[in-house]
């Protein structure tokens, strides 16, 4: 098992979400907080210090493995109809991953129906549903994790 955590060590995950609310934050700062115990390099803007310029850390996108895109309806307005922060950066920046045939790269995790979760076009990749972050289901994004990389 130290082998393989050795070699996930250099696999980056970045985490697309919106702001949706402080309860919404702690939900996908125990995703981070598990892959992170997995052996991954992750990206969470909710963790990076004070001082980080927001814009330097979305160009982290471009050299990550994956990105996980939590999908919410909130994030869905915020990429496709206010357009602009970002969850609008973001979306444009995977959007254009997903037309340069990268998109295998991005990973979907809907909290709420997947549907209404994303934008097009990365909202046809295959992805998770959850309502709540237990334990099952970080088993199962570790499972999956493990199978692509």
């Amino acid at each position: 098992q130290e082998m393989e955590v050795k070699g996930m060590s250099n696999i980056q995950i970045f985490i697309s979400y919106s702001e949706d609310s402080t309860y919404h934050i702690k939900k996908i700062e125990r995703i981070a907080e598990h892959l992170e115990k997995e052996g991954y390099i992750v990206y969470f803007y909710a963790k990076a210090p004070l001082g980080t310029n927001n814009m330097e850390f979305m160009q982290k996108i471009y050299q990550c493995d994956a990105t996980i895109v939590i999908g919410t309806k909130q994030y869905k307005k915020k990429s496709t109809e206010i357009r602009e922060g970002g969850a609008f950066f973001e979306a444009c920046v995977l959007s254009r991953e997903f037309m340069n045939k990268n998109y295998e790269k991005i990973i979907p995790i809907a909290f709420d129906e997947f549907n209404e979760s994303f934008p097009e076009p990365f909202a046809i990749n295959k992805g998770m549903r959850v309502k709540r972050v237990n334990n099952k289901f970080l088993a199962n994004l570790s499972s999956e994790l493990k199978n692509k990389f």
